[in-house]
């Protein structure tokens, strides 16, 4: 249920929020997209497993699952995310990535005390600094909107959730702005 009770719907979702702050959240979508679908080390599918897995951390079940559910859509089946979240290392993962979602994991739970030797991990694991910047960039930003999503109480239904994951796999992030600003011009509002 959704606690900002004058603008978004009793059950609200991302889109909702993004309808109803759309001055700071459209820039929000700007960084999802640059994060998750531009060019990266890491390949979409990937990135959107450390979405998954960092909000599993978090316990924000909101962008655990909608991330879970685009991974899945991307190629990463759900049975390997959450085998990484029970047990990151008898997980069946690549031993290049395993890293990566431990790096994130301690960013996560302990971001003061990263030191050299965790970046020193992911180098010997085969990864660049623009590995290790994209990895600390997907984990930091998902902190933050594992904040807005359970700050303002978006619903975690399973349907649709997988719905918005299918559209997420195919048009990206921006497309949530296309829709919202086709949305706000149909109403007579401005486009943002």
């Amino acid at each position: 249920m959704a606690f900002l009770k004058e603008k978004l719907p009793e059950v609200a979702n991302y889109g909702d929020v993004v309808r109803a702050y759309p001055e700071i959240m459209f820039h929000l979508l700007d960084v999802e997209q640059a994060l998750l679908r531009s060019e990266s080390p890491f390949s979409e599918a990937q990135r959107e497993m450390i979405v998954s897995y960092v909000s599993s951390l978090n316990s924000c079940m909101y962008c655990y699952k909608s991330h879970l559910y685009v991974a899945s859509e991307l190629g990463i089946d759900e049975a390997t995310t959450n085998a990484a979240i029970d047990d990151l290392a008898s997980a069946d993962l690549d031993e290049t990535f395993r890293p990566v979602l431990a790096f994130a994991k301690k960013l996560t739970e302990t971001p003061s005390s990263m030191t050299q030797a965790d970046t020193d991990t992911l180098h010997d694991a085969g990864w660049d600094d623009v590995a290790v910047f994209h990895a600390t960039a997907v984990a930091g930003y998902t902190n933050l909107v594992n904040r807005i999503a359970d700050g303002v109480g978006l619903d975690t239904s399973d349907d649709p959730l997988k719905e918005i994951a299918k559209y997420l796999a195919v048009g990206g992030y921006n497309g949530f702005k296309d829709v919202i600003n086709a949305e706000r011009q149909a109403a007579g509002l401005s486009v943002l």
